[in-house]
């Protein structure tokens, strides 16, 4: 008969029903369970970029302090070179790496071993004299003939007390150098003080600061085929020339050859990173 069903439509539904929750319910689990795998596939990631990071920095800091130590070391070497030490060099520098690594145990990186090997200018010239030594120079000429001048180290000391002027010219830059009967320095026209001054011409500073008024004269990557001092009057001081080759036609050498560069080895440890490195660099910024 038409309208008769042998099932009620709530028993046709039911079946139907169920089956939807179960897919419902398989799918609340499977986006949890994609959830789960993002947030710990990020979290691989984020520790991977943290442990990355960090590694870069700590070798960041390595390559920082490895600078810091190369002129550390230099620095050592050239008092050395101008027999400012009390003892060896080599003493000393080991003196400094284990200070380095006792103040540095507690808190951070360490330096574990600094060891130097020094490659001396056999031709090199460490100089000292009175700046009246520029007095006798043939024609100005710093250097003998054609030879050429390639200074790591030119500083003159210059007292205010007599009146005099001294010149120094290379084809990169000249300074002139005057005192006079008030007893002041002056220094390309320009006073500098009543005092004693130290005129470094290769950093172009006056006592250890840079000066608007003092050019760096040498570079000590060239070599100058023209560089002379003209000397008028009575200037007094004294001067300091360390030179690679031995071509300086002032003063008297002090027989002594000069270092000019370093073998340096170098290792550095901290939690993220050891590292060994060896390098070669110059005491005075010049060519190794």
């Amino acid at each position: 008969m038409v309208g008769d069903s042998t099932h009620t439509p709530r028993e046709t539904d039911e079946p139907q029903r169920n089956r939807g929750q179960v897919i419902l319910i398989g799918a609340i689990a499977l986006a949890f369970i994609i959830l789960g795998i993002v947030v710990v596939f990020n979290g691989v990631l984020y520790t991977e970029t943290i442990s990355s990071s960090a590694t870069s920095q700590s070798t960041a800091d390595a390559e920082l302090t490895q600078h810091e130590v190369e002129q550390t070391v230099a620095e050592i070497v050239h008092r050395d070179n101008m027999g400012e030490l009390s003892g060896e060099y080599s003493t000393v520098i080991d003196g400094f790496a284990d200070y380095h690594q006792n103040v540095t145990t507690n808190s951070g990186p360490v330096i574990t071993n600094v060891s130097v090997d020094p490659n001396t200018a056999t031709e090199g010239t460490i100089a000292r004299g009175d700046l009246g030594d520029f007095d006798t120079l043939s024609d100005d000429d710093l250097t003998d003939e054609s030879d050429t001048l390639q200074a790591g180290h030119f500083v003159l000391e210059v007292d205010p007390d007599d009146h005099g002027e001294l010149t120094i010219d290379s084809s990169q830059s000249t300074v002139t150098i005057e005192t006079n009967a008030g007893g002041t320095v002056e220094i390309n026209g320009e006073p500098i003080g009543s005092d004693p001054v130290r005129i470094d011409l290769v950093a172009g500073t006056v006592d250890g600061s840079p000066h608007s008024a003092v050019p760096r004269v040498f570079d000590p990557n060239e070599a100058y085929e023209n560089a002379q001092a003209e000397y008028q009057g009575e200037i007094q001081g004294e001067y300091e020339i360390i030179t690679k080759e031995d071509t300086l036609a002032v003063g008297s050498n002090t027989g002594d050859d000069p270092i000019w560069s370093v073998d340096m080895s170098f290792t550095y440890e901290s939690n993220d990173i050891s590292i060994e490195q060896e390098s070669v660099f110059p005491v005075y910024g010049g060519d190794t």
